[in-house]
C-alpha cells in the first residue's frame, strides 16, 4: 500500500492536524528563510532608490510567528562621508490582531547604537537635504489621498533607543567644526497615540565634549500635551569651539546648569505652556581675548531662579537674576572705539553664497521682520515680574588708549540691587547700588524706576572723586596739570525717557575742593582754590535752564601771563590741533548741522542768585617788557548777585580789593553776560596807582621812563548788543618823563610836546579815553593802560583821520573814505550824497585838510552796461540798463541786429519771416514759443554783448566823469572850498580789488591830506 492510500484512510481530523503542520511548516520555513532572502534586497534597492544613497544590510530576521523582524548592521552611505546613518540592531515586534481594529501596534522597538552623520557643507546645505525635497512631494500627494480615512492609532508597548550618536560636521567655515554627541537614550513605556493616553518618556545624552541632556516624563499626542523634567549640563568652551573665527574671543572655562519642570498643552485653540522652578546658572566663567589671550571676563556665578511662566496667564515670575564676583576689562582704542563692541560682534565668513542669494535672503528677511512686527503690535502685553536683581563685588577696569598716557580706571560694583521690577508696568522698582571709582571715589545710588513710563527718580552722591584721575583727558586739550582737586556732589535726578525728547531734571549741591592747577609751558600755578561749591542747583533738559541759589568760591587765585611773544599763558593753555583740509571740512560740516541743531532747540536760560567771592587774588604778569612787569589785585572780597540769562536781568556786582597791597580799587555796576544779548554797565575805581611801576611800559611805547607821578582810573564799561562802550577818565598827576630807553617799538610821536599841550596849570592830566570794539575783540589791553592807550589815542588820530573826522559829525560816519557807484554809471544816489555831506561838514572844521580823489572804472564791472548802452545808442533805442524792459518792437531790432552779427544764425533765420508761424511750427505751444523766442533774445544780447568793444579812452571817460561828479557834489552842493578839494589822474581797475561782482559797483577811495 502506498503512501498515499495510507493518508487516504486517516480520519480528517488528523487528516486536518497534518495539513495544518504542513502549512504551519511552510510557514516557518518562508518566514524564518524565504522572506528574509526576498525582503533584504528589496530593502536595500528601495533605501537605495529613495535616497539615492548606497545602502547595506548585514542580517535580517524575522520570526512569523512573533512578527518580529530584526535588522543587523544596516547602512546608508552619504555622498559626503561614509556613512549617513548605520545601527547594529534594530528589532521591531508586531502585534497582527490590532490590525483588525486600526491599530499598528508594536510589542517592543529596539534600535541599538544608531549613529547619524549631520553635515553643513560648504556652500551651507546640509548632507542630507536633498533627501527631504525629493520626498516632500510624495509626502503631500500621499497625505492628500488619505485626509479622508479614519485615523490609525499606534502603539507601542516597550520602545528603547539605546547609545545613540550623531557626528556633527560644518563644513561651512574656515576651519572644519567636528562633535559627536553620544551616549543618547530614550526608553518610551506603553506609548500610543490613542486620545487621551499618557505616555512616559527618559531621554539621556552625552556629548565628546561633556553636555550632558536629562529629560523624563510624560505626553500624549492626542490631545497633544506633555509634562516634565529636564536637567542640562554643558560646558560653555563649546560655544567658542563652534564658532571659531567668526568670534575674537575664546570661553576658556565655565559651565552652563539648566534645571527645570514644564507642562505643554496644544489641545486647545492657544498653545498653552508652563515652565515651573526653572534654575540656570553660569560659574566660574573665563572669556580671554582670542589675539592676546588676555582676560576680559571672568564671573564666580550668574543664576536666574524662574518661578514660573505661564502662557494661560501670560506671566513670568523671576525670583532673581544674581551675579557675583565678576570682573570685566574693557579696552577703549586710538580711534575711542571699545573692544568690547568689537570682541561680541560675529565675525563675516565665507563669501561665496551669491548676490542673488543674499538679496533675497534679505528681503525675506525684512518680509519676516516685518511679520514679526505685526504680530507684536496685535500680542497682548506679558506680566513679567523680576523680583531681585542683585551683583557683587563686581570690578571693570577700562584702559583708555584714546589719550596720553593711558587712562586706567577701576570701578568695583560693591553693590548693586533692583527690586520688584515689573517691566511691563508703572510698579515702583527699587534701585541702590554702592560703587567705588579708582582708589578712594565713592558713588551711591539710590532711587526709584517706573518702567512702561521709561521714569528714573535716583539720588547720586559722590564723595572723593579725584580729579586727578582725570588727567590724560585734559593733556590731549590743555598745556595744565591737575594736581590736586576733589568732586563730591549731592544730587537728584529724575529722568522721563518716554517723550519724543527726553526729560532730564537735576537738582542739588555740586562741590569742588582743595584745586591746585599749573600750566606746563611755565611749570606755574595757573588756578586755583580752596573750595567752590555749586548751592541748591537745578538743571533741567530740553528747557534747558539752570538754577544756582549760590556760588561760594573761598580763597580763588589766577596767575595773568603775558609771554615774550606778548601771547597769554591762557591762550597757550588750550591746544591747537592740527587737521588737514579734509578733516577742516568734515569739522565745518559738522559744525553747520550743529549750527541747525542748536539753533533749532530751545535756548539755554540760567539763574544765579549769588557769587560770593572770599579773599580773591589775581597775579598778573608781563615777561614781553625788560624789566619786567608785575602787579596783582590782592583781598578781593565781594558778591555778584541776581546773574541771569534773562535779557531783562541785571546782576549786580560789588567787589574791594587792592591794587599791589596798598592802592584801593572798587568795582561797582550791573552785568548780564549769560543772556543771549550780554549787558555789562560796571564802573571800577583805582585810586593813587604809582606810575613808576609801568615804566617796563612807558619805555617800550613812549620811549621814556617814568620818574614819578601817580594814576588814578574812572573807569565805565558797557557792553549791549555785542558792542563795548567804555569811557575811561584817565587823571595823571605829575607825571614826569624820565631817561631815554632804547626800545624798536617806542613811538615816534612827539610825547613830550603832546603832554605839554596836554596838561594843566597844576600838573594834572585829564582825558577821556573811548573804547569801541566786539564783545569778541574789545580794543582794550590791561598792559597797555596809561602810554599804550594815550599812544594809542594819538596814534589813532594819525592812523584812522577819517574815523577822526567822522567824530566831528552826528550820525553814521564809518565809511567816509570811499564813494560807491554802480556799473556805468557817474551818478551819486542818496547815501552817497549824505556821506559826501557828512564829509563836508567835517572838512568845514578842519580847513587844513583836504580831498584827494583819483577817478576809476572796471572792465569787469562796467564793460556789460556800456556795451548795452552803446547797441541802444546804435540802434536809436532810448538809453535803459540791462535789467530795464523793453517794448516788442526793440527786442525784435536788437534780434534782426543780433542776426546781422551772426552769419551763422542768419543763414538758419532768413530775413523773411514766415507768413504762417504754425506752419513753421504746428506741434509747439504759445507757451512753448514765448520761451523760444525768450531764450534767442538771451542769446541775442549775451552774443552783442561779447562783440561790442570798449576802448580804454571810453573807460578813462567814465572813471573821470566818476571824479568831477564827487568834485561838484562837495564845491557847489557841500560848499567845501576849492582849495580843499583835488582831482588826480583818472586810471581803469585792472586787479579790480576795488570792484564788487555781486552787487555790480566800484568803490573810489578818498585820500584825506594835510596842508
Amino acid at each position: 500500500m502506498t503512501f498515499w492510500q495510507k493518508f487516504s484512510l486517516l480520519n480528517k481530523r488528523i487528516k486536518a492536524i497534518i495539513y495544518s503542520g504542513i502549512v504551519i511548516f511552510l510557514y516557518a520555513i518562508s518566514g524564518f528563510f524565504i522572506l528574509p532572502l526576498i525582503v533584504k534586497p528589496l530593502i536595500i534597492d528601495t533605501v537605495t532608490e529613495k535616497l539615492e544613497r548606497q545602502a547595506q544590510l548585514d542580517v535580517i530576521e524575522f520570526n512569523p510567528f512573533t512578527l518580529s523582524i530584526t535588522l543587523k548592521g544596516f547602512s546608508i552611505s552619504g555622498k559626503h562621508t561614509d556613512k549617513l546613518l548605520d545601527f547594529d540592531l534594530l528589532t521591531v515586534n508586531l502585534q497582527a490582531f490590532p490590525l483588525l481594529q486600526k491599530t499598528i501596534s508594536f510589542d517592543e522597538i529596539i534600535i541599538n547604537k544608531p549613529e547619524v552623520s549631520v553635515i553643513i557643507l560648504a556652500n551651507g546645505e546640509f548632507n542630507f537635504q536633498d533627501i527631504i525635497l525629493k520626498n516632500t512631494a510624495l509626502d503631500s500627494e500621499v497625505d492628500s489621498e488619505n485626509t479622508n480615512e479614519a485615523a490609525w492609532i499606534l502603539s507601542i508597548d516597550k520602545f528603547r533607543h539605546n547609545e545613540g550618536i550623531i557626528n556633527f560636521s560644518d563644513q561651512n567655515r574656515e576651519t572644519a567644526y567636528h562633535h559627536t554627541i553620544k551616549e543618547i537614550n530614550v526608553a518610551l513605556d506603553n506609548f500610543s497615540t490613542k486620545a487621551g493616553d499618557n505616555n512616559m518618556h527618559l531621554v539621556k545624552a552625552k556629548t565628546s565634549q561633556g553636555t550632558e541632556l536629562n529629560w523624563h516624563g510624560k505626553f500624549s499626542l492626542s490631545p497633544l500635551k506633555s509634562s516634565g523634567d529636564i536637567s542640562f549640563v554643558s560646558p560653555l568652551k563649546i560655544v567658542s569651539d563652534y564658532l571659531q573665527q567668526r568670534i575674537l574671543f575664546n570661553i576658556t572655562e565655565g559651565s552652563l546648569k539648566v534645571n527645570s519642570h514644564y507642562d505643554f498643552n496644544f489641545a486647545g485653540e492657544q498653545p498653552q505652556f508652563i515652565i515651573n522652578n526653572l534654575m540656570a546658572s553660569i560659574s566660574a566663567l573665563e572669556i580671554r581675548r582670542r589675539d592676546d589671550n588676555k582676560k576680559i571676563i571672568t564671573s564666580d556665578e550668574l543664576s536666574v531662579d524662574l518661578e514660573q511662566l505661564s502662557s494661560s496667564d501670560k506671566k513670568i515670575v523671576i525670583n532673581s537674576i544674581s551675579n557675583t564676583g565678576s570682573f570685566i576689562a574693557v579696552s577703549r582704542d586710538k580711534l575711542s572705539q571699545f573692544d568690547i563692541e568689537k570682541l561680541f560682534i560675529l565675525q563675516q565668513l565665507n563669501q561665496s553664497v551669491s548676490t542673488n542669494k543674499t538679496e533675497v535672503s534679505t528681503e525675506s528677511s525684512i518680509e519676516k521682520d516685518q511679520a514679526v512686527k505685526h504680530k507684536d503690535n496685535k500680542r497682548e502685553n506679558w506680566d513679567l515680574e523680576i523680583k531681585v536683581i542683585s551683583t557683587s563685588n563686581n570690578n571693570i577696569v577700562i584702559n583708555d588708549s584714546s589719550v596720553s598716557p593711558i587712562a586706567i580706571h577701576d570701578v568695583t560694583i560693591k553693590s548693586l540691587t533692583i527690586e520688584h521690577l515689573k517691566p511691563f508696568t508703572d510698579e515702583l522698582a527699587l534701585l541702590s547700588s554702592t560703587i567705588g571709582l579708582n582708589t578712594q571715589g565713592i558713588i551711591n545710588l539710590k532711587g526709584t524706576i517706573k518702567p512702561e513710563s521709561k521714569q528714573l527718580s535716583l539720588a547720586l552722591d559722590t564723595e572723593q572723586i579725584s580729579l586727578k584721575d582725570f588727567q590724560p583727558y585734559i593733556n590731549s586739550v590743555a598745556n595744565m596739570k591737575i594736581l590736586n582737586g576733589e568732586l563730591a556732589t549731592n544730587l537728584m535726578i529724575d529722568i522721563d525717557a518716554a517723550k519724543v525728547t527726553p526729560l532730564l531734571n537735576i537738582k542739588g549741591d555740586i562741590k569742588v575742593s582743595s584745586l591746585n592747577v599749573i600750566e606746563t609751558t611755565l611749570n606755574e600755578e595757573f588756578l586755583s582754590w580752596e573750595n567752590l561749591t555749586l548751592n541748591d542747583m537745578q538743571f533741567s533738559y530740553p528747557a534747558q535752564r539752570l538754577n544756582l541759589s549760590a556760588i561760594n568760591i573761598n580763597e580763588p587765585f589766577l596767575r595773568l601771563v603775558i609771554n615774550e611773544g606778548s601771547t597769554t599763558n591762557i591762550q597757550q593753555l588750550m591746544k591747537v590741533e592740527q587737521a588737514d583740509a579734509s578733516d577742516s571740512e568734515t569739522k565745518n560740516s559738522k559744525s553747520e548741522v550743529n549750527n541747525e541743531v542748536s539753533s533749532a532747540e530751545q535756548s539755554f536760560t540760567a539763574d544765579i542768585n549769588e557769587i560770593n567771592i572770599t579773599n580773591g587774588k589775581l597775579d598778573f604778569s608781563d615777561s614781553s617788557l625788560t624789566p619786567k612787569f608785575s602787579a596783582g589785585i590782592y583781598s578781593l572780597n565781594g558778591d555778584i548777585t541776581g546773574l541771569s540769562s534773562n535779557e531783562d536781568s541785571r546782576a549786580k556786582i560789588d567787589l574791594k580789593g587792592k591794587v599791589d597791597k596798598y592802592a584801593p580799587v572798587i568795582i561797582k555796576g550791573s552785568v548780564n553776560p549769560l543772556s543771549h544779548d550780554a549787558f555789562t554797565d560796571i564802573d571800577m575805581l583805582f585810586n593813587g596807582i604809582e606810575l613808576t611801576t609801568f615804566t617796563p611800559y612807558s619805555g617800550k611805547f613812549a620811549g621814556y621812563a617814568i620818574d614819578k607821578g601817580k594814576l588814578s582810573l574812572g573807569l565805565n564799561y558797557k557792553l549791549s548788543n555785542n558792542k563795548l562802550v567804555a569811557e575811561n577818565n584817565v587823571t595823571l598827576d605829575q607825571l614826569t618823563l624820565g631817561e631815554v630807553v632804547n626800545s624798536e617799538e617806542a613811538t615816534s610821536l612827539p610825547i613830550k610836546f603832546a603832554l605839554s599841550l596836554l596838561k594843566d596849570s597844576d600838573g594834572v592830566i585829564e582825558f577821556n579815553l573811548p573804547i569801541r570794539g566786539d564783545i569778541d575783540n574789545p580794543d582794550f589791553k590791561y598792559s597797555s593802560l596809561v602810554w599804550g592807550a594815550l599812544g594809542n589815542l594819538i596814534t589813532g588820530i594819525i592812523s584812522s583821520p577819517f574815523k577822526a573826522l567822522a567824530s566831528l559829525v552826528e550820525g553814521d560816519n564809518d565809511n567816509l573814505d570811499h564813494v560807491i557807484f554802480t556799473a556805468n554809471s557817474f551818478e551819486l544816489n542818496e547815501a552817497e550824497q549824505g556821506k559826501l555831506n557828512s564829509l563836508a561838514k567835517a572838512l568845514l572844521q578842519r580847513p587844513s585838510l583836504y580831498i584827494e580823489i583819483r577817478g576809476l572804472s572796471s572792465n569787469l564791472i562796467d564793460h556789460d552796461e556800456m556795451a548795452y548802452a552803446k547797441i541802444l545808442k546804435q540802434l536809436q533805442i532810448a538809453p535803459k540798463t540791462l535789467s530795464g524792459v523793453l517794448s516788442e518792437d526793440e527786442k525784435k531790432s536788437l534780434v534782426t541786429y543780433y542776426h546781422s552779427l551772426n552769419k551763422q544764425t542768419a543763414q538758419e533765420n532768413p530775413k523773411e519771416e514766415p507768413s504762417n508761424q504754425v506752419d513753421v511750427a504746428p506741434t509747439l505751444t504759445k507757451e512753448d514759443q514765448e520761451l523760444a523766442k525768450e531764450k534767442l533774445f538771451n542769446e541775442a544780447i549775451k552774443f552783442m554783448l561779447a562783440e561790442t568793444p570798449i576802448t580804454d579812452a571810453e573807460y578813462l571817460m567814465l572813471a573821470k566823469q566818476r571824479a568831477l561828479q564827487i568834485q561838484k557834489h562837495l564845491i557847489e552842493t557841500a560848499q567845501v572850498p576849492t582849495v580843499n578839494v583835488f582831482l588826480l589822474d583818472s586810471s581803469i581797475e585792472i586787479e579790480n580789488k576795488l570792484a564788487n561782482i555781486e552787487k555790480s559797483e566800484i568803490t573810489l577811495p578818498l585820500s584825506l591830506k594835510a596842508k
